[in-house]
């Protein structure tokens, strides 16, 4: 079973410790990096509409390329599988938080 999970870089991490849910994204016009296929549950489909009209969500097509607009700061949290992102940020020797 997959895990989906936000992360940030760990500088920034004091910054979203408190982040609860896509409304806080929106409420604090924090943008969103996400996969660009899949299911990420509910609250996701009913706030990615919002989200992109906010221009608060770019999509990736791989894991590298998501990490890499992280580290780039084309977004400040990026939402993946929990353990796949964590692998490819091993590979690429980039910490998350």
């Amino acid at each position: 079973m997959e895990t989906v999970s936000l992360f940030t870089l760990p500088a920034k991490l004091p910054l979203y410790r408190d982040i609860s849910g896509f409304q806080d994204l929106l409420n604090r016009r924090i943008p969103l990096l996400s996969l660009n296929a899949g299911w990420f549950g509910a609250d996701y489909e009913q706030y990615i509409g919002r989200l992109q009209e906010a221009r608060l969500s770019s999509t990736f097509e791989t894991f590298e390329k998501g990490l890499l607009m992280l580290a780039r700061e084309r977004g400040e949290l990026v939402m993946a599988d929990h353990a796949t992102l964590l692998f490819e940020a091993g590979r690429l020797k980039m910490e998350l938080a």
